[in-house]
């Protein structure tokens, strides 16, 4: 089998714990699945490892990817008659944070 250049190896995390719950070691992993060295297995392993420690110690994870371009606005909006079946959040209309140049 030819040696993989690349994989998203996140997808393979589930199977991966499974070989090593039967006690087969990171370089049979990695030959398993044609990896260059068992450092892909051993990475993949400590970051997860890693991702667990922050969650049990309270740090979430990051959202990844460019946030919203909408931020809410924090003043409500005075309403003379205010319907009570309209809950508040309703009222707060979100403006974009950047305005377009030409319009």
């Amino acid at each position: 089998m030819e040696k993989r250049k690349y994989i998203h190896i996140q997808v393979l995390l589930l199977e991966t714990k499974a070989m090593l719950a039967e006690w087969k070691t990171q370089r049979e992993v990695a030959e398993y699945y044609g990896f260059q060295d068992n450092q892909v297995v051993k990475r993949l392993l400590a970051r997860e490892r890693r991702k667990a420690r922050k969650l049990e110690a309270g740090i979430l994870p990051r959202p990844k990817g460019q946030p919203n371009i909408f931020i809410p606005l924090r003043k409500q909006i005075p309403s003379s008659g205010s319907n009570p079946d309209i809950p508040d959040s309703f009222s707060t209309p979100l403006l974009p944070l950047h305005q377009h140049p030409d319009g």
